[in-house]
């Protein structure tokens, strides 16, 4: 299993979003190594990692704004205040974000983080769609947060296995890094070795 890796599936957003997960897993890596295995950037809460992504579109010299106000709309065409989690700009051309996050158990002895991860992309754009407006590419953003327990026999594979399927789902574009110092990253009973980002565009 590669340590970290990205990928795009649609070609259109290699452009801007290539360098901000590089940067982005670079932040999280050099994190890693500066706190070893006492903390993460990812095992925090959806706000905190979306600053990191945010963090890291600033570093490539892009504009982005987390949290706030927005005219969205529902099913039926009405529209209500509401907030979105991120709007970036990216030479000229605009992306809203929608956001979720979840932490899913990658057990061997258990799949249910399969339906539960497409799941959550699905919410997410749902939300992505309800923003969506004129000159705006809408998006769904998904942290995924991985762990076994810290007695897990086959850790390596248990990785390998949720990889394999995150490959194997539809996706805009996808990143995850495994950081070395964040192998043993612990709570409780629990291991927390990395994370992966999914971004997709919503059906129209």
């Amino acid at each position: 299993m590669k340590r970290q890796a990205i990928d795009f599936k649609n070609p259109a957003l290699e452009e801007h979003f290539s360098p901000i997960l590089s940067r982005w897993i670079k932040n999280i890596d050099k994190y890693s190594v500066k706190a070893g295995s006492y903390d993460s950037l990812y095992w925090n809460i959806e706000r905190a990692n979306l600053s990191i992504f945010a963090a890291a579109a600033w570093q490539c010299g892009y504009f982005a704004q987390e949290e706030y106000s927005y005219e969205k709309r529902n099913e039926d065409k009405s529209r209500y205040l509401g907030r979105v989690d991120m709007w970036l700009s990216c030479d000229g051309h605009d992306y809203i974000f929608e956001a979720k996050q979840v932490y899913v158990s990658i057990s061997q002895k258990s799949n249910a983080y399969k339906s539960k991860i497409k799941r959550v992309l699905q919410d997410a754009r749902d939300a992505a769609k309800r923003s969506r407006d004129k000159g705006d590419t809408a998006l769904g953003l998904v942290f995924i947060v991985p762990y076994f327990h810290k007695e897990e026999k086959k850790p390596k594979a248990c990785i390998n296995d949720l990889i394999n399927f995150i490959v194997s789902i539809d996706y805009g574009f996808m990143a995850y890094t495994f950081p070395k110092n964040s192998a043993q990253l612990e709570s409780g009973n629990y291991l927390f070795p990395g994370i992966v980002l999914i971004g997709r565009r919503p059906r129209r």
